[in-house]
């Protein structure tokens, strides 16, 4: 039997047999294994946890009861998790505060929940950004997101990004001429100046946020 639901094969005189079957004594009995994604073998051991071999296969001669178990580890990946600006918010990794620049291991099994928040309501978080071998099943744009690694050794990144509220403001005209038409707005900052439209036969009062 294997760990970690990968593949073990055994077999006497070249025919396979299973988990719990008898077997003549004195025959051998020839053991193959492959590894699921995401995992590499590491040992045959025997039901005491005493290491047989570290070979891909490994032979035994039945003599009596035996227990053949191949052993594997999950192929654990280095991420570094950081923001594009650390002053612009905070990390909880599994729900505990951690500071930017924190390291973890994931792989294919063993995951991390991630969580961005904006340091206040003039910033908005934008996105997660991810490179090498670390990956997640969500939507980059959450601000929580659980990774994992995609299989392979190696090492990853995980960026949060944030940035400065910026919002487009149209101006309606009611059927004026010219002046500003759009604006981008930086939350908390002074917007640039605007021009006004003109109409004729009219004289231009403002603009307001809804019909006054």
């Amino acid at each position: 039997k294997g760990t970690g639901g990968q593949t073990v094969t055994a077999k006497v005189d070249g025919v396979a047999i299973s988990f719990g079957d008898y077997v003549l004594k004195g025959k051998s009995v020839v053991f193959t294994q492959e590894a699921n994604t995401g995992y590499t073998f590491s040992k045959w051991t025997n039901g005491s946890s005493t290491t047989l071999s570290t070979d891909p296969s490994y032979t035994c001669t039945v003599n009596a009861d035996v227990t053949v178990k191949a052993e594997f580890t999950e192929n654990l990946i280095h991420v570094t998790i950081d923001a594009n600006d650390r002053s612009l918010g905070t990390l909880k990794v599994d729900g505990a505060a951690q500071d930017w620049g924190y390291s973890t291991s994931v792989g294919v099994a063993t995951t991390k929940s991630i969580t961005a928040t904006p340091k206040d309501n003039s910033y908005e978080f934008t996105g997660w950004t991810l490179t090498g071998n670390v990956t997640t099943s969500d939507n980059t744009k959450n601000t929580t997101i659980t990774i994992k690694g995609n299989g392979n050794s190696g090492s990853g990144t995980v960026t949060a990004n944030f940035q400065k509220i910026v919002r487009t403001i149209t101006f309606d005209r009611e059927g004026g001429a010219g002046g500003t038409e759009t604006l981008n707005a930086t939350y908390g900052e002074v917007a640039t100046k605007i021009t006004t439209p003109t109409k004729t036969g009219y004289t231009f009062e403002g603009y307001w946020t809804e019909d006054n």
